[in-house]
């Protein structure tokens, strides 16, 4: 999930085999025929490059659907796990050590905010962390996959609200279609982590909450922006990242789904640490002006 550089083409030519995205996408496709009656295996689904870590659903009802989830934003969130996981480890030892919020910050800024791909610099700094420390990798692996899985039965989601024409109902309100996607997307992680599953993909419970992870990313993401930039998230189609998470929270509490959630409360607990944390360092790094060589503001004022 790190890449040196190399061409756009050498990327998409090496993303075409991603055999990890491929699993998910299948077992995500299963699910939707299986608990929503709903065939998916026809849509066409795209994971290379785009320079944005975004994805989507492309319905404009006269051109063919398809998805897009770009391999950035796989790329951006294992290393967003594996450098806020590190840096939880390190809470016991010297504050002193400030690589992992300056590593995170990089996630926010060089990768989210101006799409860069990691190179072998920036590779390093965060592997010196996490060599031979399995536990904190498979910790960062499964939470990864679980916000996979969430990410595009989220986007699968919307092509069939578009099939049961569920999107009528919602013009005068965009939102709800976020939410209810978002919805589908959890009730399908957490059957999977209640159910386990075929083709090597576990979802193991720790990392049921991992979608919430997801949207404090975005929201991280976001406030880095306006530290930063003084760019402020607005948007008339979409609820926030904290109104997502609230309504995720809403959702898992449901009787329906029944598994231990101690260890993953846990793993959260820590994750809200480094999450408040990076939240109290950003503007003291900035006020203090550590932060002038990584601003790049002539840059952000042409996106």
């Amino acid at each position: 999930y790190f890449f040196p550089d190399i061409s756009e083409k050498e990327y998409n030519d090496f993303t075409n085999n991603n055999q990890l995205f491929n699993n998910i996408l299948e077992l995500v496709q299963k699910a939707f025929y299986k608990w929503y009656n709903f065939d998916c295996k026809n849509i066409f689904v795209s994971n290379n490059y785009k320079k944005n870590f975004n994805s989507y659903a492309y319905i404009d009802g006269i051109n063919p659907i398809f998805i897009h989830v770009d391999q950035l934003l796989e790329s951006i969130i294992m290393s967003f796990m594996l450098t806020t996981f590190a840096w939880a480890k390190e809470l016991d030892k010297n504050d002193s050590d400030d690589s992992c919020f300056i590593y995170l910050l990089f996630i926010m800024n060089e990768l989210c905010i101006f799409g860069q791909l990691p190179n072998e610099n920036a590779k390093s700094i965060i592997m010196k962390k996490i060599y031979n420390d399995h536990q904190l990798m498979n910790l960062a692996i499964d939470c990864h996959m679980a916000i996979m899985v969430f990410t595009i039965a989220h986007e699968i989601a919307h092509v069939y609200q578009a099939n049961l024409n569920y999107s009528s109902f919602c013009k005068q309100n965009p939102k709800e279609l976020e939410f209810n996607a978002d919805e589908i997307a959890y009730d399908i992680l957490l059957k999977f982590i209640m159910g386990k599953q075929e083709k090597n993909i576990v979802m193991e419970k720790y990392a049921y909450l991992s979608p919430m992870m997801y949207m404090d990313f975005f929201n991280l993401y976001y406030y880095t922006d306006y530290v930063l930039y003084g760019i402020k998230y607005n948007s008339k189609t979409h609820p926030t990242p904290e109104e997502r998470k609230n309504a995720l929270f809403s959702i898992v509490e449901r009787e329906i789904y029944q598994f231990d959630t101690e260890e993953g409360n846990v793993i959260y607990q820590w994750f809200c640490m480094i999450y408040d944390l990076f939240i109290e360092k950003l503007p003291k790094y900035k006020k203090s002006g550590r932060l002038n060589e990584v601003i790049h503001n002539k840059l952000r004022k042409q996106l």
